[in-house]
């Protein structure tokens, strides 16, 4: 849900879904003062004070900002079950109200009895670890692979697993030209995965959860290149590539900000970024892990060496 998504990813998440959704009128709520706008003030709310409410307070109104006159008024119980609607509910309520158009579309095929995602066949994954190996910079063979994934986009989650080995684990001896043909055909599926295509817009967040430790793996590629030109070359794909993501507000700006500096960090740098402090204890650690996360940073190393790559990308 859009509120879940703006309590764990913070303002720039909602920013970057106002930017893209401006105009769609399922999202009308982020930009008028309706009762719809006031109930999702309300799940972020509840989402942010105790991270476990799904249904409204049972009896009395809640005041969502201090200082102001915004309240949420829970509906008066009708029958065993109470409704999370602002409004009252008609005897055959539409199911898609309060729903953003991702979940009513899962809600819809829930009711048709379709599956979301389908398992990829092992042939066609076969053929698109083929695809990938093979992948070359250039215009044809990226949309090709492109065309690929979006045939068989009922299979996204598998896709973008084939996806994220490809880059995080991928051989040492791999060259910068292919691993920028990889990140090219990421950033191609990301580019489409807006398109009312049923199961493209799984494509997204899977990739995103990769792509921070794509970028700790493609820096270090870069890092063990001592030849100037190829790594100079790879620079500016990367570069370029981050550009455009920024410009279509693919993720928050803060997201790719932290790529950027994953990517361009040297390791004689890190010291500098190291953490002074004692030991984390076990919230701070999930809570530092969280951060990392929202910035873009891969979070699955040791806690200090996740401490540095945020103070890093927060110095960037």
């Amino acid at each position: 849900a859009l509120a879940k998504g703006v309590v764990e990813l913070g303002d720039d998440f909602e920013a970057a879904v106002k930017q893209r959704e401006r105009g769609n009128p399922k999202f009308a709520f982020l930009f008028k003062k309706t009762a719809d706008a006031t109930y999702y003030r309300y799940k972020v709310w509840s989402s942010l004070h105790d991270g476990a409410s799904t249904t409204p307070p049972p009896e009395r109104p809640f005041l969502l900002q201090t200082g102001s006159d915004v309240f949420w008024i829970p509906p008066k119980p009708d029958g065993p079950s109470r409704s999370p609607s602002p409004k009252r509910r008609s005897p055959s309520p539409d199911p898609d109200a309060f729903l953003t158009g991702r979940q009513a579309e899962k809600a819809r095929d829930r009711e048709r009895g379709l599956a979301r995602h389908r398992k990829l066949e092992a042939n066609d994954k076969e053929a698109l670890k083929t695809l990938v190996e093979g992948l070359t910079t250039s215009r044809q063979a990226v949309g090709e692979a492109m065309a690929f994934c979006y045939d068989h986009v009922e299979s996204a989650p598998d896709i973008s697993e084939v996806l994220r080995r490809s880059l995080c684990r991928c051989a040492a001896t791999t060259s910068l030209s292919k691993r920028a043909a990889r990140l090219y055909l990421c950033s191609d599926v990301l580019r489409n995965s807006s398109q009312p295509l049923r199961g493209a817009q799984a494509f997204r967040p899977k990739i995103q959860a990769f792509l921070p430790e794509a970028f700790t793996k493609l820096s270090a590629a870069r890092r063990l290149t001592s030849s100037k030109k190829p790594r100079d070359g790879f620079d500016q794909r990367v570069g370029a590539t981050l550009r455009a993501w920024a410009r279509w507000s693919l993720f928050p700006p803060a997201f790719v900000h932290g790529l950027e500096a994953e990517f361009f960090s040297e390791e004689a740098d890190d010291d500098a970024h190291a953490h002074r402090g004692g030991e984390l204890d076990a919230p701070s650690v999930a809570a530092l892990r969280r951060r990392a996360r929202q910035a873009g940073v891969y979070d699955g190393d040791a806690w200090r060496d996740v401490a540095r790559r945020v103070n890093r990308a927060r110095r960037f």
